[in-house]
């Protein structure tokens, strides 16, 4: 074979050739806005029945710790065949029968604490001496009348939570027993006596009433 002369062959130039990089370009996305709308109501209709279900074992669990005091507002319809709307409307009347009640009982019995604190200050800086005008308070006409006050001056309607009744519930059972203590120490030895012979039938009672069903 003959050689071939490549010594004729010319390059236009001899600078070596640069090559520009050029920038990449992400892909397009291909979900749409309708696709997202659509994978949130997924998700919504994924989720709601557990809510609806925790809603309604919670209800379910006010009628049956409550019996009594829910009667009026127990729905004849299962809870299960209620609506969204209406399971939270039933929980709100739950929420307010419940703390109403609560909190016509707590103030009624606390207002005798209050009165005899009124007492005490009054004899303290006035020259009158009506200490013990509180006992009629535990009269059961007195207590309805308290509650009829209570009622009807809208007080029994203050929203507040559970945490906050059992609270006040606390600190008024604990004003009233140091109002016990406090007069238990003041007595004689026959008073206390005489006091805790008194005390014992009912405290028999209420043991045996709580254990009744045992």
């Amino acid at each position: 074979m003959d050689d071939i002369d490549l010594s004729s062959i010319m390059v236009g130039n001899d600078e070596p050739t640069t090559v520009t990089p050029q920038p990449t370009v992400a892909p397009k996305s291909i979900v749409t806005p309708e696709a997202t709308a659509v994978i949130d109501s997924t998700a919504m209709e994924s989720t709601a029945p557990l809510e609806k279900q925790a809603r309604v074992t919670k209800i379910r669990l006010y009628f049956d710790t409550f019996p009594t005091k829910l009667a009026g507002i127990k729905p004849k319809k299962p809870l299960d065949k209620l609506s969204d709307d209406q399971l939270q409307e039933l929980e709100k009347n739950i929420n307010y029968t419940l703390g109403a009640k609560t909190n016509v009982d707590a103030m009624a019995k606390s207002f005798p604490l209050l009165l005899k604190a009124a007492e005490e200050l009054i004899a303290q800086f006035t020259p009158l001496r009506i200490q013990g005008t509180h006992a009629v308070c535990f009269e059961p006409d007195v207590q309805d009348m308290i509650k009829y006050t209570i009622i009807d001056s809208g007080l029994a309607g203050i929203n507040s939570t559970p945490q906050q009744r059992l609270a006040f519930t606390l600190i008024s059972t604990a004003m009233r027993q140091h109002a016990v203590n406090s007069a238990i120490e003041s007595m004689t030895a026959e008073q206390k006596q005489a006091y805790a012979k008194a005390m014992a039938p009912k405290q028999e009672a209420a043991v045996d009433s709580k254990y009744a069903d045992l």
